[in-house]
């Protein structure tokens, strides 16, 4: 059996896999609309690594020299010096460029990141897809942790089957089962679990495990082929290989194709990436698409710095992300990715491969492991530390070459900030002020609007893919629809920006009866959803029976709208058809950046309507134009949010300092309170629905 490994050697298409891997990565991390399906890279690394480590390990067992020790301290050697470089650079970038808020968080994700439970604190703080996502620099770590959490047990598992080789098989067969079931369990209704869980990732790194247990097999039963010379027996395997191989890309091709963020990941979905990858290496370097595409020059120099390359690309665009308030312009991203190709290959050939091999490997695992205890004992501090008001966070936007789209079409609404005078400036000193004085001031905004929006009563909050939140919605939603024998009744109906309007109006007119049935990120409209979002579905199908049953005198539908609003047209019949004068109600002010954080970053020579004008959303100024005609079409009367909030300027603070939208979008209280006024003025109401 000694001999059994001789020819589990250097395989050129592996790292092709591996260049295939994080080119997919990259493209949907810096371009994700070209390439929604580009996350499954992660899931290709996930099975490679399962195969090559699990090969090592059961190299080893079967061989007598089995050690903890030695692996480990070859797992330190291979992951604590590109990934110590990363954590360094970052906090170093960090204290430059970032504010206290965002330092302390990036402290606290650098000693989880040393610790390798990125995943688990990920998965407290939000979802992978948020646009929140974009300003955390170490997000992508998640992954790495949960590949060190899987060699944690990997090699127990691996010694107490030893003694029995099928006991390997069922073991680590049942193992990635339960994993699975864990995983479509999940996916549905704890997407957030599921995507971040060890446990429904498991299963992905022992299918790899598996595949290496197959392969030891394989060559066992190649040798005795080869002292018996069965040319027929060996053209089989070649054919059978080809086959292997072409079902494999087909697959992943599929995976490619068919997955993005909108479906339950991984679920079921991931067997596409995973059983994919598992033919392509099961086919071995000789089969047809190994061979001819993934022993490519250019994807296997690709997978040889795949690791630090991993590392490097989504920092870069964090930060510029961070630093620019919103989507990056194409030559930024392509310069990050391109400074990420230098920067990998440089860590490749100056730290990875100088310490990986040499002497003294035993002393380099020992400074590897202290440094990286260092790092994450730093990043602890950091984010524990109770004041870091002494730092100044410099903005660099103005030092990276910026240019921005352009609309093709005209825009017929003026949107203009309210331009910066001595004014503007006392509201933002004061803002800082506020910011200072309680930490928590902003979340107490939020939590003031969550009452006066009703939460959690009217506003279905926590909404996932599932229908539970739709039923806990049903429980507590009476006072929502009950009518008013004295007053007008009309029903506000859609998203999270019709809940602003519940906010805006209710203040506004407290002489009519505003009934509320909206949901978080549901759209209004069914076609939306295609059997997605379930809750959603369910609410607005929900909320148009109860239109159809119910006399109102007026139903307000308000969403933040996107290409697809042409598709609400079904539902604004029906509502028409039953009777209902309609209001709807354009897209709101929106910017690609969150208000707060554009205000907190300017120092006292920026400009607050310049940083804001750059990085308001021009597309939405543009559909606010575009459902004027629509909605003239549909028979409804319109409501333009944003010409009308920006009767004179665009304000995003009070003269108390107040923050009057609290993110990219909704409003605050304050916020709504001045929309509802401006409605008011105008007799938007009185006009739409012919109140007296």
């Amino acid at each position: 059996m000694r001999d059994t490994f001789k020819r589990y050697s250097y395989r050129p298409d592996i790292d092709g896999l591996r260049g295939l891997a994080v080119t997919a990565v990259l493209a949907f991390h810096a371009f994700p609309d070209a390439l929604p399906s580009g996350f499954i890279g992660v899931d290709i690394f996930f099975v490679i690594s399962g195969y090559l480590i699990g090969g090592i390990l059961l190299k080893d067992q079967y061989e007598g020299r089995f050690s903890l020790r030695a692996f480990y301290a070859r797992r330190i050697r291979r992951i604590f010096p590109a990934l110590l470089l990363i954590l360094a650079a970052s906090l170093g970038l960090g204290w430059f460029c970032l504010l206290t808020s965002e330092y302390q968080q990036l402290g606290k994700h650098t000693a989880a990141a040393a610790a390798f439970v990125s995943n688990l604190v990920l998965w407290m703080e939000a979802g992978y897809f948020d646009s929140v996502a974009e300003t955390k620099p170490l997000l992508h770590l998640w992954s790495l942790a949960v590949e060190e959490q899987f060699y944690i047990i990997f090699p127990f598992l691996i010694r107490a089957a030893a003694k029995c080789r099928s006991a390997f098989v069922w073991l680590f067969g049942g193992l990635a089962l339960l994993s699975f079931s864990y995983n479509v369990g999940h996916a549905l209704e704890h997407s957030a679990a599921a995507f971040y869980s060890p446990l429904s990732r498991f299963w992905e790194l022992a299918c790899g495990g598996l595949l290496a247990y197959v392969h030891l097999r394989k060559v066992e039963q190649d040798r005795q082929y080869a002292e018996g010379g069965d040319l027929e027996a060996d053209a089989t395997k070649f054919h059978l290989a080809t086959l292997q191989s072409l079902i494999g890309i087909v697959l992943l091709a599929a995976g490619f194709i068919e997955i993005d963020k909108t479906l339950p990941f991984p679920g079921k979905w991931a067997l596409l990436p995973v059983l994919g990858t598992a033919l392509l290496i099961a086919a071995g370097p000789s089969a047809f698409v190994n061979r001819r595409l993934l022993s490519n020059r250019a994807l296997v120099g690709l997978g040889l710095i795949s690791y630090p390359l991993y590392l490097w690309h989504w920092p870069l665009l964090s930060f510029a992300h961070i630093q620019l308030s919103g989507t990056l312009p194409v030559d930024v991203r392509v310069g990050a990715l391109a400074l990420s190709l230098v920067l990998a290959w440089l860590t490749y050939v100056m730290l990875e491969k100088p310490i990986r091999l040499g002497g003294s490997l035993g002393a380099k695992a020992a400074v590897l492991l202290l440094s990286m205890i260092v790092v994450g004992g730093a990043g602890f501090q950091i984010y524990r530390s109770p004041d870091m008001s002494e730092r100044v966070a410099h903005n660099l936007a103005p030092y990276l070459d910026v240019t921005r789209t352009t609309q093709s079409k005209p825009v017929k609404t003026t949107v203009a900030m309210v331009p910066d005078s001595d004014a503007t400036d006392e509201m933002r000193q004061q803002f800082k002020k506020n910011l200072r004085a309680d930490g928590q001031y902003i979340g107490e905004l939020f939590d003031a609007k969550m009452k006066v929006a009703r939460y959690r009563v009217c506003y279905m909050y926590d909404n996932d893919r599932s229908t539970r939140a739709f039923q806990e919605y049903l429980k507590g939603n009476a006072e929502c629809i009950e009518l008013s024998p004295n007053k007008k009744n009309i029903l506000i109906l859609g998203d999270s920006v019709a809940a602003d309007l519940y906010m805006a109006l209710s203040h506004a007119y407290p002489e009519i009866h505003f009934l509320e049935i909206t949901g978080s990120a549901c759209k209004p409209f069914l076609k939306a959803y295609h059997g997605e979002y379930p809750a959603c579905e369910q609410l607005i199908k929900y909320a148009l029976n109860f239109a159809e049953k119910t006399k109102l005198d007026g139903v307000i539908i308000g969403s933040s709208w996107a290409d697809d609003y042409q598709l609400v047209r079904q539902e604004l019949r029906r509502l028409r058809e039953a009777g209902h004068k309609l209001l709807l109600v354009g897209p709101p002010l929106k910017f690609s950046a969150e208000v707060a954080r554009i205000v907190e970053r300017l120092s006292a020579n920026d400009r607050l309507d310049a940083a804001l004008e750059r990085t308001l959303v021009k597309e939405d100024v543009l559909r606010a134009d575009e459902m004027a005609g629509f909605a003239a079409s549909e028979k409804a009367t319109y409501l333009n949010w944003q010409q009308l909030y920006c009767t004179q300027g665009c304000p995003v603070l009070n003269e108390q300092g107040a923050l009057l939208i609290l993110d990219r979008l909704h409003l605050s209280v304050p916020g709504a309170d001045r929309l509802g006024e401006c409605i008011k003025e105008h007799r938007i109401l009185e006009t739409a629905f012919q109140l007296q």
